[in-house]
């Protein structure tokens, strides 16, 4: 599974396509599945696209314009499982979950996506 930045969600990510570093179906992990496509219009923005075997797009993640300012986002799940996208393999604590370098970036662009319109 491939995914692409896209619009604002660019910035937080260098890389113009992330895949798994980890394959879930060899270690064991859960997969991630992508059962559902964002159709855009004028008033939704595209966040994150997954790229399928032949280069077919789909729009996963997008922000969501009512009356000219951002109300919300939506990104999939697995966007924010930890280890899928990033290079850390291992969290620091167990009994105090969080994040990767990847699920936090990508919470905070969101955030200031949100947040940008709020000045």
């Amino acid at each position: 599974m491939k995914i692409e930045p896209a619009g604002d969600m660019r910035e937080a990510y260098p890389q113009n396509i992330l895949s798994f570093n980890y394959n879930p179906n060899q270690t064991g992990w859960n997969k991630a599945v992508a059962d559902c496509e964002i159709i855009t219009d004028r008033d939704t923005a595209p966040l994150l696209n997954l790229i399928l075997p032949y280069n077919s797009k789909y729009c996963v993640g997008a922000a969501k314009k009512e009356n000219g300012k951002y109300k919300f986002i939506y990104m999939p799940a697995y966007a924010f499982l930890p280890f899928m996208f990033s290079r850390q393999n291992e969290m620091m604590d167990w009994s105090e979950a969080s994040a990767d370098s990847f699920g936090t970036a990508l919470i905070n662009k969101c955030v200031n996506i949100l947040l940008k319109d709020k000045k």
